[in-house]
């Protein structure tokens, strides 16, 4: 317009526009398009986005078979890199509460299921063995004649 030396006016009127209207039309095709090694770049990137998010699928789902059957390593491996990485990320990766990992590090009351049922077998064996040894009892004594009521003093073990 103005290299054939007619005004931005004249040529708007000319053509039954607004001249603001000319005049954005104008900055937008006076600003350069992205360089086509920006567009390369977006693509290249978004690929790699691509790539680690297939490989941390697969990671995702391979821990199944790696993760070891005490809890205790992986929140130790938490532990081990949460100067490098957040703790959420880290308990989500092989998908174990914070809550737990947390509570293990301050080492309260955090007892594994597996102990837990040890410790149920064992409070079951003393158990019956104190059931064993009243059952003896009782059998001695009914050989000796007396027999145990639920009158008579209990016997303590």
């Amino acid at each position: 317009m103005v290299a054939n030396g007619r005004s931005i006016a004249d040529v708007s009127r000319s053509l039954g526009i607004n001249p603001n209207m000319l005049h954005k039309w104008r900055t937008a095709l006076s600003s350069p398009p992205p360089a086509p090694t920006d567009q390369a770049e977006l693509e290249r990137l978004q690929r790699y986005v691509k790539q680690l998010e297939m490989e941390r699928e697969v990671l995702k789902k391979s821990l199944v078979h790696f993760q070891p059957l005490d809890v205790t390593r992986v929140y130790q491996f938490v532990s081990d890199h949460s100067t490098d990485f957040p703790v959420v990320h880290l308990c989500q990766i092989p998908e174990v509460s914070r809550s737990s990992f947390y509570t293990w590090q301050e080492d309260k009351t955090y007892v594994l299921k597996a102990e837990k049922a040890q410790e149920r077998n064992e409070q079951t064996d003393v158990f019956h063995g104190r059931i064993s040894l009243v059952n003896r009892t009782n059998q001695q004594t009914q050989v000796w004649g007396h027999r145990l009521k639920g009158n008579s003093p209990k016997c303590e073990v």
